[in-house]
Order: C-alpha cells, then structure tokens, then sequence
C-alpha cells in the first residue's frame, strides 16, 4: 500500500500510525481499488482506530465513461 507517497507493508503500518503526529492522526483517507478485499480496509481501520486516528474517510475515484 502506498501511505504519503511511500510504499508500507501492512506488517509496519500500526508503527507508522502511532509515530503520526497528532496533526496527521486527526483524520485518514482510505483509497483503494476494486480489487482490494474488504478484510483489508477493516484491517487498516482497526490499526488507524488502535493509533489514536480519529477519523477515517474514503476517496472514491470515478470510473472513466461514468
């Protein structure tokens, strides 16, 4: 995944989260694609909500045509 333009393994993502400063633990935007699982995103919101992030939002990405 990529996390503010750097590739992060999901194995070292709740160590980046909890070395967020407070600024960037007030709110995480989650964008992914259709080929991500579900299990995935919950799993990122589980380590955010465990980091102390206090929102999380989605981006959505519009599909060419649509």
């Amino acid at each position: 995944m990529v996390l503010n333009d750097n590739i992060i393994s999901i194995d070292r993502l709740l160590a980046v989260f909890q070395g967020s400063t407070l600024k960037q633990k007030d709110m995480l935007i989650i964008q992914s694609g259709r080929s991500v699982f579900h299990e995935q995103i919950v799993t990122i919101m589980d380590l955010a909500k465990r980091s102390d992030i206090k929102k999380i939002g989605f981006a959505m990405v519009a599909r060419e045509g649509i």
